[in-house]
């Protein structure tokens, strides 16, 4: 019975904390885009080690183009792709970037029009599972595993009523 016990505390354990981890989640991607950041997954390896491939990274659109410093890192657009490096140089022409772990520059010019906003951090490897869940396949794994959460729930908790009361 004890055992039963500590296997009951166990899973409960695991399965509020998936509930809390996806509250968290939840809140978190809709309240800081609320303040006008968005957010990005990095794809490529070009801002290593910095910025690691499959980060998910921040993205303030409200930054100023004017404040814009050497150093900072900004997302910009180049074609049809949204680009994340270094500010490594400030001219009356714009902005020279480059990747990080890349031996050139980035051989253009970022300007008001296709600069996006300022990097405020990236969080590692989250990138992987937001992409992950935006699938089709993702969004059942996590919707199934929801499901099989809560049921694992209701079930513990009804073994554990009937456990106490057979005690009495």
């Amino acid at each position: 019975m004890k055992k039963n016990k500590k296997l009951n505390k166990w899973i409960e354990f695991c399965v509020n904390g998936f509930f809390i981890i996806s509250i968290l989640l939840f809140v978190f991607v809709n309240t800081v885009q609320y303040f006008g950041i968005n957010l990005y997954i990095v794809r490529s390896g070009s801002m290593e080690p910095e910025i690691s491939t499959g980060s998910l990274c921040m993205i303030n659109m409200n930054y100023p183009y004017e404040k814009i410093q050497c150093g900072d890192i900004i997302a910009f657009e180049s074609g049809n792709m949204l680009v994340l490096h270094r500010v490594i140089q400030v001219t009356d022409e714009g902005l020279i970037t480059k990747g990080d772990n890349n031996q050139v520059d980035d051989g253009m010019t970022t300007t008001e029009v296709n600069y996006v906003g300022k990097n405020l951090g990236a969080i590692p490897y989250l990138g992987y599972f937001v992409f992950w869940i935006q699938t089709r396949r993702g969004k059942l794994m996590f919707i199934a595993v929801l499901m099989f959460s809560m049921i694992l729930e209701i079930l513990t908790k009804e073994g554990m009523y009937q456990a106490i009361q057979t005690k009495e």
